[in-house]
């Protein structure tokens, strides 16, 4: 009778459901990152044909008249600095080690997100250098190199988006997965709104790394580690056959 009750929990049809399952979402994710890359290739276009020009001149100058105010340009350097190189690793460990099933699984996580934000900053580097645009004059930091897309809003996509799509596969519990979700949201929108607040970025600039960096992270996702199929979902198990016992009938004489 055990060896019934095991074979009833090795469902092959129940595994193979999980992984069939697995491949519309993979499809869709596909999807989300060519919607994604368009959308950035028009942003490029109407960055590169000056239709964004008057809007960008128009928020990099009220931003910084904004910065003016005590203690707002101290804030954005922090925001700012949560998309650096220390930071970002700090957040690539912790995030690895509470997201993994076992220390095989924290290595590959690790490995994952650390080929994300190299993939990320490589792919900035050569749009900078294809689209060749100027950074604002009117930066209150000192900064370096082309504008657009904006390099921090890429690097924070690729690492705390990414921490966000593991998020949202491998936490169970729905108001942690939420909260968790939306405080990498804010993180995100922090780095983006510190660098146009800095004057070192446009806003196209931060849009357009979000967009980049968005359609990278979601091809990247499709390799996270899915673990057993059992781990991922219980199995349905059908109910067993009702136990008839037998009673042996007395018979008198």
């Amino acid at each position: 009778m055990q060896d019934r009750i095991a074979g009833l929990h090795r469902n092959p049809q129940a595994e193979k459901a999980i992984f069939d399952n697995r491949q519309p979402r993979r499809r869709r994710t596909l999807w989300l990152a060519a919607v994604c890359a368009v959308a950035f290739a028009v942003l490029a276009f109407f960055v590169q044909a000056g239709i964004t020009t008057p809007f960008d001149n128009l928020a990099v100058t009220r931003a910084t008249t904004l910065s003016s105010t005590r203690g707002l340009v101290p804030a954005a350097n922090l925001a700012s600095s949560l998309a650096s190189l220390p930071s970002l690793a700090a957040v690539l460990l912790v995030s690895s080690y509470l997201l993994g099933r076992s220390r095989s699984d924290r290595h590959r996580l690790f490995m994952l997100q650390c080929a994300s934000l190299v993939g990320a900053g490589i792919l900035n580097l050569g749009l900078k250098v294809a689209f060749g645009r100027l950074r604002p004059e009117v930066a209150l930091v000192a900064e370096t190199g082309l504008s657009f897309p904006s390099g921090h809003s890429m690097l924070s996509m690729a690492a705390f988006g990414l921490v966000a799509l593991l998020v949202m596969k491998r936490v169970r519990n729905p108001r942690a997965k939420t909260a968790l979700v939306a405080a990498m949201g804010v993180t995100i929108a922090l780095v983006g709104a510190s660098r146009v607040l800095l004057g070192v970025h446009y806003p196209t600039d931060v849009l357009g790394g979000c967009l980049a960096s968005l359609a990278w992270i979601l091809l990247v996702s499709r390799f996270i580690p899915e673990g057993r199929p059992t781990e991922a979902r219980t199995a349905r198990v059908p109910a067993a056959a009702p136990i008839v016992r037998r009673h042996a009938s007395t018979q008198i004489p």
